[in-house]
């Protein structure tokens, strides 16, 4: 971590540190549409997460994963202060919902074509859970859905499309995906 007094990094909590918090305790880290949340649990016990930290999404002005960490597990979160932190994550490619706004769309306001493509989507990959549908830069839609029942990332897998205005497959533009 860099981190001057009063930077928004230097507000991280020390939990983050997997050195300094208790081997059987996890951090959660909760990416919504307006603010990055970390909670703090024992491990295997969501339940009982208590909330360490947050910061609003336009304080974060850029997160990477880092290519060479051995599995890609190190991000690197700078701040529109200067300030910045690298943490260990368990789910590659968080990065992407860190910097990039996402236009969230429900699936009320899919078009019926749009709403035939996403409930095939639904049935081939047997999905438990409602797929994520985000309008991306190129005007696309990505469809995002988590496969398996298991409630631990580490364990489940995320398969995606990119759909036209139609419904159509589309081709990825710069940003659809990252």
């Amino acid at each position: 971590m860099w981190a001057d007094t009063g930077t928004i990094a230097r507000t991280l909590p020390w939990q983050l540190d997997r050195n300094r918090r208790p081997a059987s305790y996890r951090t959660y880290a909760v990416v919504t549409d307006q603010r990055l949340i970390i909670l703090g649990a024992p491990m295997g016990d969501l339940y009982r997460a208590e909330y360490l930290w947050a910061c609003d999404r336009a304080d974060i002005a850029a997160a990477k994963n880092m290519s060479l960490s051995n599995d890609r597990s190190d991000v690197v979160i700078r701040f529109a202060d200067g300030s910045w932190c690298r943490i260990r994550v368990a789910s590659f490619g968080i990065d992407r919902y860190l910097v990039t706004p996402h236009e969230l769309i429900s699936l009320d306001a899919l078009n019926a074509t749009q709403r035939q493509t996403v409930d095939a989507f639904i049935t081939k990959h047997e999905l438990h859970l409602p797929p994520v549908i985000s309008r991306r830069p190129s005007g696309n839609f990505l469809v995002e859905g988590r496969v398996g029942d298991e409630p631990w990332p580490r364990n489940a897998r995320t398969v995606s499309r990119i759909m036209g205005h139609n419904g159509e497959d589309a081709e990825a533009q710069p940003g659809d995906y990252y």
